[in-house]
This record gives C-alpha cells, structure tokens and sequence, in this order.
C-alpha cells in the first residue's frame, strides 16, 4: 500500500487516517474483540480508577463482592441500581452500589482509555497490529523517507511521542 496513496490509506483505516499516538490507540481500541477491550481496561486503565473494573455477573463474582455481607447489606446495595442476574457483567457505580450490564462498549469510555493508554502504552502492546501503527505513522510522518519508517523500531512508535520520534530521526539526519 502507497503511504502517499491517502485515499487508499484512509480507505484501510475505515474512513480516517489516526493523526497521533492516541487517535491510533482509539482506532485499535475500537477494532479489538471487546474482551480484549475488556481485559485492556480492567488490567490497565482501573489500577488508577478501580471502581470501574467490569466483573462477570456470576455466582462466583457476585459471591466474592457479597458473601460476606448479611443479606439486608446486599438487598441495600442493589435496591435501585437495576441490576439483573440475567446481565452478563457489573460494576460499582461510585457509591457502593452495582450495576449491571450486557454491552461493554457502553460502559468504557473510548477516549479516556486511549488518553490513559498514551500514558501507559504497556496494556495495549500485545494487540497493537505492526502494519496499522506503521502506516498511521507513515501518513503522520510526512516528511520522513520509507527507508526511515522502517528502520523504526514499533515499540518506539507505542511507548514514544511521534513528534518527538519524528524530531529525533530529522535531527539525527541533520548530523549526517
């Protein structure tokens, strides 16, 4: 494919080229099994805001949270929430109580989670596709050559800022 190419390019991407770091991150978000977006979230994003860990709605689960609880604790606890057993997952809502849920993408913020994911590129390492995170670069990286893009190592281009990655390859060329 023709980094020049853009609309080819923008075509690829399902209608937009990710113009940065955290535009690519949304894209890969958006276009990962939702478990995985799940298991991205759950291990990454909630160490910093653990009230918004998604559980499975489960015996097991719902055992751990409340096992321990007398029943009047756990009936206070779920009183109008609308949490039903029938709901695949559950979270607590910021005041103790839970909330259940079928549809994961409704419950993550996409956004905040690609903004965290900049911050701590480690939890989406393992799904970030070579070739997609290659060519958003490429197309963002207008004024470095092909031989340059691909000297450059991926996980400079997960863990670093692409202006900085960017400022780096010009001045070393400059050196030259």
């Amino acid at each position: 494919m023709d980094r020049h190419n853009l609309e080819q390019v923008r075509s690829y991407f399902g209608g937009y080229i990710p113009t940065d770091r955290e535009e690519f991150f949304k894209y890969t978000l958006e276009n990962m099994d939702v478990e995985d977006v799940r298991s991205v979230h759950n291990d990454g994003y909630c160490n910093s805001y653990p009230d918004d860990y998604i559980y499975d709605n489960d015996e097991y689960n719902f055992c751990e949270h409340f096992g321990h609880r007398n029943p009047y604790e756990v009936a206070t606890m779920l009183e109008g929430t609308g949490w039903r057993s029938f709901h695949d997952y559950f979270k607590y809502d910021g005041y103790g109580n839970i909330v259940s849920f079928d549809c994961i993408e409704d419950e993550i913020d996409y956004d905040y989670l690609a903004d965290y994911l900049v911050r701590n590129p480690n939890y989406i390492e393992d799904y970030v596709d070579e070739l997609d995170i290659l060519l958003a670069f490429a197309c963002y990286a207008e004024t470095l050559t092909d031989k340059e893009i691909d000297d450059i190592d991926i996980s400079t281009l997960i863990h670093e800022d692409w202006d900085d990655v960017i400022e780096e390859i010009i001045d070393n060329r400059e050196e030259d």
